[in-house]
């Protein structure tokens, strides 16, 4: 996500790449990998599961692709929002996309039957997780009006951080040396990366 918002931001939408970025950008695809160096007993069972390494280069394709499509996306955000297109269409668009593609992948593989034998709980929470979602989707779109794709898809990246950091708090997870040190890159950098923001958006003298 973070090596596809810097070409599409950069090939599509002409964003600058600073040396300062690209740190910051190191910096934090570095702290991702740590932390997945750090998450051993995952590493080994999934190993373990994986009955063909073809299955495993195919996950791997697919989390990139998926990756890469959501820079994309963010890419068209950005340009048709900064270009006077309202918040609420590109909401729709983007809401309806999702509902019709997984609603009709859903129908295709379970029928009516299961879908309509949904627990009014579980409903509830689907609801719930959407009503989020939305929140959070309108905050994205709305922070892609004001600033780089590459700025806000290195933000959301940060995610990996932060749940392992809800592990350490919420699930009472021990707090490893990988852990630690991948907290660490991400705060370097996020702090490399809003250094470079902030020069990008400072006037040049003439």
């Amino acid at each position: 996500m973070i090596v596809g918002a810097a070409i599409v931001g950069r090939v599509v939408l002409s964003e600058p790449i600073t040396p300062r970025v690209l740190l910051a950008l190191g910096l934090l695809l570095g702290a991702i990998v740590v932390l997945t160096l750090g998450a051993r007993d995952a590493n080994r069972l999934m190993a373990s599961q994986m009955a063909s390494p073809w299955l495993l280069a195919g996950g791997v394709a697919a989390a990139s692709g998926a990756g890469f499509c959501y820079a994309a996306l963010n890419a068209i955000l950005r340009y048709c929002t900064t270009r006077g297109a309202p918040l609420p269409t590109a909401l729709f668009i983007v809401s309806a996309t999702g509902v019709i593609s997984l609603g009709t992948l859903a129908l295709l593989r379970l029928g009516t039957g299961p879908l309509l034998a949904t627990q009014p709980r579980d409903l509830a929470i689907m609801v719930a997780a959407g009503v989020c979602n939305t929140v959070a989707f309108i905050a994205l779109t709305k922070s892609l009006q004001l600033t780089s794709v590459v700025y806000v898809n290195s933000l959301n990246a940060t995610q990996a951080t932060m749940a392992a950091i809800a592990g350490v708090l919420i699930f009472r997870e021990a707090l490893s040396p990988w852990l630690a040190v991948g907290i660490c890159l991400t705060i370097a950098g996020l702090t490399v990366l809003a250094r470079a923001h902030r020069a990008l958006r400072q006037p040049i003298e003439p």
